[in-house]
């Protein structure tokens, strides 16, 4: 019986060290949203997700957290080297771009670039799906 209670107790620790790793790429955020979205879900071993959060003290250079490294939004740089280290692991990855409803294109696009750069082949824009209004068609 005790054997049993030792693994019970290691598989919670587990399952809690998972779910506090998965809670810190997902940064809260208001994604802008869309009418017709194109869903699709994709694995956790072929995906990187890059998040898009204004910056208090600048409008002018978000925060970027590629996967859970958080740098600055102008140093393109570091974003791409960043990427180009999960490109070497995987040449298949995908980014999955999360940009907060509240930045401008001219923000988000020099992430874009960046990403491009890193030699990453496709990117996936998140945002959130809403409804249409009765009788609106799209």
């Amino acid at each position: 019986m005790t054997p049993l209670i030792d693994v019970t107790f290691q598989l919670i620790i587990f399952f809690m060290l998972v779910s506090n790793l998965i809670g810190q790429e997902a940064v809260p955020m208001k994604v802008p949203q869309l009418a017709d979205p194109q869903t699709r879900q994709l694995g956790e071993s072929d995906r990187v997700v890059v998040n898009v959060l204004p910056n208090e003290q600048s409008t002018l250079s978000p925060w970027v957290q590629v996967g859970l490294t958080r740098m600055r939004g102008s140093d393109r740089t570091a974003i791409r080297e960043a990427l180009q280290q999960a490109v070497s692991h995987n040449a298949d990855i995908q980014v999955v771009l999360r940009a907060d409803g509240s930045l401008n294109y001219q923000q988000v696009r020099p992430i874009i670039t960046a990403i491009r750069d890193a030699g990453v082949s496709i990117v996936h824009l998140v945002a959130q799906d809403q409804p249409l209004p009765q009788g609106e068609n799209p």
